[in-house]
């Protein structure tokens, strides 16, 4: 997509300091700057009205944001799920409803428990993918993650 710098002057007409404001737009018509980007300006000029600048974002990137947001937060409860059926050994994982999240976090699991095996019999392999899965979900979608930046910019 497309990044659209929208830029709105914005009057304001009021009966003093304590009265009712209410905005007043003016028209607005698209030009293509030099840089390519669509921008707006005003027919009327400027009179004492304040400029805003707006950014549309791309068509994907509320796709992307939801998808990082709502994988990532699955992929963490799953794996809190595996710490806590740990605690409990003798519930049966191949049945339903553990075997649908034990399957698909287990290939992960089992990788990590390869490399950063178990200290004193205790399995930290799921807290390193909350760990993991938790940073990715904040520098991706957190309050200043890139996603959220660049719809914000």
């Amino acid at each position: 997509g497309t990044w659209f710098s929208l830029t709105m002057s914005i009057g304001f007409i009021g009966s003093g300091v304590l009265g009712r404001t209410r905005p007043l737009a003016r028209g607005l018509r698209r030009t293509r700057g030099r840089t390519g980007v669509m921008s707006t300006r005003s027919l009327m000029g400027d009179l004492g009205g304040t400029s805003m600048t707006l950014a549309v974002a791309p068509t994907w990137l509320p796709v992307a944001t939801a998808f990082c947001g709502i994988g990532l937060n699955v992929f963490n409860v799953m794996m809190v799920t595996r710490i806590i059926l740990s605690w409990y050994p003798q519930v049966d994982v191949t049945k339903a409803p553990w075997i649908y999240i034990v399957v698909p976090t287990e290939p992960l699991l089992k990788g990590t428990r390869k490399v950063v095996p178990p200290v004193g019999g205790v399995d930290i392999s799921p807290v390193i993918w909350v760990f993991l899965a938790s940073f990715v979900q904040e520098l991706t979608v957190g309050a200043q993650g890139i996603l959220i930046l660049l719809a914000n910019k």
